[in-house]
């Protein structure tokens, strides 16, 4: 309930487990042996070892790209304003948007329609009607459809550029780097309008064709959170690695090595923490009784 609590404890713990298992990162290699076995160690510290020295990369990739994903002190905070803001122009008043929900309320084109949002466009009212298939329809005010035209999409990338030179803009219809299905998100609009800017970031900005709304704008920022943690994170540097089930397994086999070293070394260190223990009170034990055999008097002779 406390959020900027949660986010630090996040934050520092994040940081306190990368920290530690780059510790053990450093033990393992520097305990690594060249000859008939591997490791110096036996038992339940072997398998730690060994696992640690594999999966151990693994889980600081976790550790470190989960930090990232809080966006510490503003490591990745990105900018360039309200774009959509600027693209859906002046507010429009409510009665603009009641009038309009009237002369639509009996259009036998939205038939069927499970959906229907305001999506305001230079200055204009417009809705995008959605039907379970995945049949999108834009309309204007008055119910007529308003498909977006290619000077729309052009005036969308002018807007945004904002005085900026444009390096390219085009009609893509396949992924690329940075506009792309994750494993278990598989909703993407395509084709998608991609429009690049000649700045320093190559700022990059998506617009569905459909709609002619923003979908998403990549600079230079947001470009490192992609790598640094969807990359790291989600094991998505590939296209190929997001084909399911392999991504699945891939997963599955990571987070099962990830257990097996956390949960031998939080063994390992109970053990530890025990034996410890109960070498303290022995010698506790043996300290009070030879306390006590100092202060008890000595016979008579």
């Amino acid at each position: 309930s406390d959020g900027p609590l949660w986010s630090k404890v996040i934050v520092w713990t994040s940081i306190a487990g990368g920290f530690l298992t780059l510790i053990g990162l450093y033990i393992g290699i520097s305990q690594f042996r060249r000859g008939s076995r591997m490791s110096p160690y036996r038992g339940w510290n072997y398998w730690h070892h060994l696992a640690g020295l594999v999966f151990g990369v693994f889980t600081l990739t976790w550790v470190v790209s989960g930090t990232i994903s809080m966006n510490p002190w503003g490591f990745l905070e990105g900018g360039g304003g309200n774009a959509r803001a600027g693209l859906a122009g002046d507010p429009l008043p409510w009665s603009t948007y009641r009038d309009s929900l009237a002369r639509l309320k009996d259009d036998a084109a939205l038939a069927g329609a499970v959906t229907l949002a305001s999506a305001p466009g230079n200055g204009r009212l417009y809705w995008l009607a959605r039907w379970a298939d995945g049949r999108v329809l834009r309309l204007d005010d008055g119910g007529r459809a308003a498909p977006v035209a290619a000077a729309e999409l052009r005036r969308g990338a002018q807007l945004v550029a904002n005085g900026r030179a444009i390096a390219s803009q085009e009609l893509m219809n396949a992924e690329d780097a940075y506009y792309y299905r994750t494993p278990g998100n598989d909703r993407l609009t395509l084709p998608v309008y991609r429009v690049v800017l000649a700045d320093a970031a190559q700022t990059r900005y998506y617009f569905d064709p459909r709609s002619g709304l923003l979908l998403g704008r990549i600079d230079s920022d947001r470009r490192g959170y992609r790598w640094l943690f969807d990359g790291l994170h989600r094991l998505d540097f590939f296209a190929w690695l997001r084909l399911r089930p392999l991504w699945d397994v891939l997963m599955l086999l990571l987070l099962a090595g990830g257990i097996l070293v956390t949960g031998s070394g939080c063994y390992l260190a109970l053990r530890r923490i025990g034996r410890d223990l109960r070498a303290a009170v022995a010698r506790a034990g043996v300290g009070s009784r030879a306390s006590s055999a100092r202060l008890r008097p000595a016979p008579p002779p």
